[in-house]
C-alpha cells in the first residue's frame, strides 16, 4: 500500500473516533472531533497531491477516495440532524447531497460492470471542498452567524451537488 493509499485509508479510520466525540458532551471532545474532521478533509487533499507527484495513482486509490469522501460527508451529516443542527428546511440540502452520493456512486457501480470509468469533474472536486467548508462550520458550535454560513455553504454545495449529478448523467448516457 503507497502513502496516497494510507492517507486516504486514514480519512476512512478517523471516521471512528470522530463519531465518537459526537457522544461526549464536553467542550474538550468537540474540539477533539472538529480536529479530526479537518485532519480527514487535509488527508482528501493530501492523498491527491501524493499520488500525483509520486505517480502513485492506483485503482484502489480510485475506488477508496470517493468511497472515503462520501463516508466522511455522509456520516457528518447524519450526526448534526442526530444532534439537532441540522433540522427543518435545513435537511433539504443535506438530503440532495446524500442523494447525489448514492446517485452517484450507482452510477459508477453500474459502469464498472460495463468495464468504464468516468473521471471526477473539477466542479466535483470544488463540491466536494465546498461540503467540507461547510460541514466545518456546522461543526463549530459558536456564534449564529458562523452557523449561517455553514447553512449558506451547505446550500452552494446542495446546488453544486445537483449539477454535477447531472453532468455525470449525460456523460453516462445511459
Amino acid at each position: 500500500m503507497n502513502l496516497a493509499n494510507i492517507l486516504t485509508f486514514s480519512r476512512i479510520l478517523i471516521v471512528i473516533p470522530f463519531v465518537v466525540t459526537f457522544y461526549i458532551h464536553s467542550p474538550w471532545a468537540s474540539w477533539l472531533g472538529i480536529s479530526l474532521y479537518w485532519i480527514a478533509c487535509l488527508t482528501d487533499y493530501f492523498d491527491g497531491v501524493v499520488a500525483r507527484k509520486k505517480n502513485q495513482i492506483s485503482n484502489l486509490g480510485k475506488f477508496l477516495d470517493p468511497v472515503a469522501d462520501k463516508l466522511l460527508i455522509s456520516t457528518t451529516l447524519i450526526m448534526l440532524a442526530g444532534t439537532g443542527t441540522l433540522t427543518g428546511l435545513s435537511l433539504i440540502p443535506a438530503i440532495i447531497v446524500l442523494g447525489r452520493e448514492l446517485f452517484v456512486s450507482g452510477l459508477r457501480e453500474h459502469l464498472f460492470e460495463q468495464k468504464t470509468q468516468i473521471s471526477v469533474s473539477g466542479l466535483a472536486k470544488w463540491k466536494t471542498a465546498v461540503q467540507m467548508l461547510s460541514l466545518s462550520f456546522l461543526l463549530v458550535q459558536a456564534p449564529e452567524w458562523v452557523l449561517e454560513i455553514g447553512m449558506a455553504l451547505l446550500w452552494v454545495s446542495a446546488a453544486l451537488s445537483a449539477i454535477t449529478a447531472y453532468q455525470y448523467w449525460i456523460k453516462v448516457k445511459i
